[in-house]
């Protein structure tokens, strides 16, 4: 996202909305930054990964996946 985030900036400024661009970075940051403290999704992720058999299973799939695209 951060080349995405210069392009829009570098194009702005060539054409003299470098202003609005940065707003609506701006406003894009905020909303990211704000759903990622939502406490339900906090709750979910945290009860998700502190599941005993999360790290086993994930490592596991992630093995057997390369196998395949090997």
């Amino acid at each position: 996202m951060a080349s995405f985030a210069t392009l829009l900036l570098r194009v702005g400024r060539q054409f003299d909305w470098g202003e609005a661009a940065q707003d609506i970075l701006d406003a894009w940051r905020e909303e990211q930054e704000g759903a990622s403290l939502d406490p339900q999704i906090t709750e979910t992720l945290d009860a998700w990964l502190g599941e005993t058999n999360f790290k086993t299973n994930y490592y596991k799939d992630c093995v057997r996946s390369a196998g395949k695209a090997a």
